[in-house]
């Protein structure tokens, strides 16, 4: 069975298979939910990704964790860890009220 294809975008390389996410070559240590949660919003790139949609398919059915603010704070953790070996911020964008975009031009 063939390897997954990673996802690039920028110099943000996610490597699905072995979990390893790295910036300009340079390992980038994730928690779990915030490599599913790249994953999920690099896979909708360009797609506005609402709150509801983030907490039900990231941190799955049923979670008692229904507060947008979850949200939030993952975001911006990885937005830290991300941008910390970049020249510019991730682009994950924030559309006010409804979710977020990890704005990607092919």
């Amino acid at each position: 069975m063939p390897a997954e294809t990673p996802i690039i975008f920028d110099n943000v390389v996610v490597e699905l298979a072995s979990r390893r996410v790295t910036v300009g070559r340079r390992p980038v240590t994730l928690s779990e939910l915030e490599f599913e949660l790249l994953v999920y919003l690099a896979r909708h790139a360009n797609q506005l990704c609402t709150y509801e949609e983030l907490l039900r398919q990231v941190w799955g059915y049923g979670s008692k964790r229904d507060d947008p603010h979850l949200v939030r704070l993952v975001i911006m953790r990885l937005r830290r860890k991300l941008s910390h070996r970049r020249r510019k911020p991730m682009p994950i964008r924030n559309v006010r009220g409804l979710g977020y975009c990890l704005d990607h031009s092919k």
